[in-house]
């Protein structure tokens, strides 16, 4: 092995004591902006955010090749110990406003998932994020309703022990 294969070997097992330690959590930021946003539709809205986390895992997981590999290869690690021996892991749903959302998006944005073996992944680690929008959500207006997409949760998937993960979820209040 040469100087450089050598340091890769060393910070793969890094990174790997570091997949050992995780401690992966959903967190879902829910909407307390709205007042039609009910607890049952928070709670139906928090389980659409748990599906849609699921099925975008799976498409991001699967198919890549080179550093794209390895950070799918690390979600997908992060993934399967959330979900552990049981069919979930551990939620947690936060309140926040559309204002806090969109922020924490841009914050994401930075951090995001690599699109191709181009990109350079600089964090061990990252945040799997989205939101969720509602396509038929149901507004009344008086004696009338309107029907019309809303944007109702976000929700963001990583390793609790993750500072950046930290500081992003610590000021936010359970819903």
């Amino acid at each position: 092995m040469n100087e450089v294969e050598i340091k890769q070997e060393i910070k793969n097992l890094e990174i790997q004591k570091q997949l050992e330690k995780s401690n992966p959590a959903l967190y879902i930021f829910m909407r307390n902006d709205m007042a039609s946003l009910t607890s049952g539709r928070a709670c139906a809205m928090a389980s659409h955010a748990t599906s849609q986390f699921e099925h975008t895992i799976k498409k991001e997981t699967e198919g890549h090749d080179g550093d794209l590999a390895k950070a799918s290869a690390r979600l997908e690690y992060l993934y399967k110990k959330w979900k552990g021996e049981g069919y979930f892991g551990t939620t947690i749903v936060l309140s926040a406003t559309l204002y806090d959302i969109e922020r924490l998006e841009d914050s994401c944005d930075i951090r995001q998932f690599p699109q191709s073996d181009d990109e350079i992944w600089e964090d061990d680690f990252f945040i799997h994020y989205d939101y969720v929008i509602d396509q038929s959500y149901r507004v009344e207006d008086g004696d009338s309703y309107h029907v019309l997409p809303v944007k109702t949760c976000f929700y963001m998937f990583g390793d609790r022990n993750y500072d950046v993960l930290k500081d992003m979820t610590e000021d936010y209040k359970i819903y």
